[in-house]
């Protein structure tokens, strides 16, 4: 897969009434505890469904790309306790990597690469209920969903 190709392909989709998919921030001025980044194949036969447990989760994607089964293909936790940087590596081809822009405040930078050649940067503000979903390249009969997730310890 060549990253020139799929550079296009990507797309940020901020999806309101979400699940708490990007409830990092605790509103107390303090940094996530976990921030959780897992990569889905979409397509709607002969794969696992993953997200029958999660059926909001499962909803707003079917409304945002058709798709009616999502299955996990990986998943990376990272802890940013500190200004330095931590990166997530879903699997081989995806890492996110996201790091404190000021002790003091809430917004994080990230950089999405695919195998390693940077694709998207930016920066969020982990808000409850508002989940950061990224559109990554077709795969086979579907499409690979980036999903970035928080939680507390």
């Amino acid at each position: 897969m060549r990253p020139g190709l799929i550079l296009p392909a990507l797309l940020l989709l901020l999806a309101a009434g979400g699940v708490g998919v990007l409830s990092a921030y605790d509103g107390k001025g303090g940094m996530p505890k976990e921030i959780i980044v897992t990569l889905y194949q979409a397509q709607n036969v002969d794969i696992t469904d993953d997200l029958a447990d999660q059926p909001k989760l499962k909803e707003n994607l079917i409304k945002l790309f058709g798709y009616q089964r999502y299955q996990r293909v990986g998943t990376s936790m990272v802890y940013p306790h500190s200004q330095a940087p931590v990166t997530a590596w879903p699997n081989k081809l995806f890492s996110l990597t996201v790091q404190t822009v000021n002790p003091a405040s809430p917004r994080y930078d990230f950089e999405l690469k695919q195998e390693g050649v940077s694709v998207l940067k930016g920066s969020f503000i982990p808000k409850p209920g508002i989940p950061i979903i990224i559109k990554g390249p077709l795969y086979g009969s579907g499409q690979l969903i980036l999903i970035v997730d928080s939680a507390r310890l």
